[in-house]
């Protein structure tokens, strides 16, 4: 099994355009990059960027922090969206079946 490092940036909110072509897995405080610490006053953060350029659609980041997952988008003109909060199972009472 292969595991990708996870560098430590925890005092930086780096800009979408800050990242390259490929995944970077960092080690984050949940305030530098906007989260609430009530949740975990640290987090783990995925960022996805497709393409050399925005052309490949916008750069996706992840943070994974406690028990929920956050994500946000944004490209190099522009900055970071919001935080959204991913399906929580946990609180989520719909179907989960897909074929519904």
């Amino acid at each position: 099994m292969t595991y990708l490092p996870t560098v430590d940036n925890r005092a930086t909110n780096y800009p979408p355009a800050a990242y390259n072509l490929g995944t970077l897995r960092e080690f984050k405080e949940a305030t530098v990059i906007g989260l609430n610490p009530a949740d975990g006053f640290y987090c783990a953060t995925e960022t996805i960027r497709h393409w050399t350029d925005d052309s490949g659609g916008p750069v996706t980041q992840y943070a994974y922090q406690g028990a929920k997952t956050w994500r946000r988008t944004g490209t190099g003109a522009g900055g970071w969206s919001s935080w959204t909060q991913d399906l929580d199972r946990n609180a989520y009472t719909g179907d989960l079946n897909a074929t519904n």
